[in-house]
């Protein structure tokens, strides 16, 4: 099974599944991300955070009750990640595009991307 699928089968059953199961959740928007790695990346270093910054791929938990809708979710997790397939585009390359323009949101004044980048360029 390649790596695409077997996160899609563990996002869809073990983690948006038990999402839409839960009655207990208010009815908040939630957004939801798959780990990626930049294309000419090669150490053994992940590092993980937890702000999407306005991200527009939220769901609401109530869709996750289906599983034929859980698949749409898995879908729409997966291009904000990845990016539209056979785009060719690596998906952390907004990181290094958006580094010092302030115009949109800008990864230089964040501690979180100054710190990554400077253990990636050690």
């Amino acid at each position: 099974m390649c790596k695409i699928n077997r996160q899609k089968k563990i996002l869809k059953e073990k983690v948006l599944r038990p999402l839409g199961e839960d009655a207990c959740l208010p009815p908040n928007q939630l957004t939801g991300f798959i780990a990626v790695k930049g294309r000419r990346y090669e150490k053994d270093l992940m590092v993980v955070g937890r702000a999407l910054n306005g991200w527009d791929h939220c769901f609401d938990p109530s869709q996750l009750t289906n599983s034929q809708d859980r698949g749409p979710v898995f879908e729409k997790i997966k291009t904000a990640a990845y990016g539209k397939p056979d785009a060719g585009i690596c998906p952390l390359q907004w990181v290094t595009d958006q580094w010092g323009d302030d115009k949109c949101y800008n990864p230089a004044r964040s501690a979180f991307w100054r710190v990554i980048r400077r253990l990636v360029h050690t």
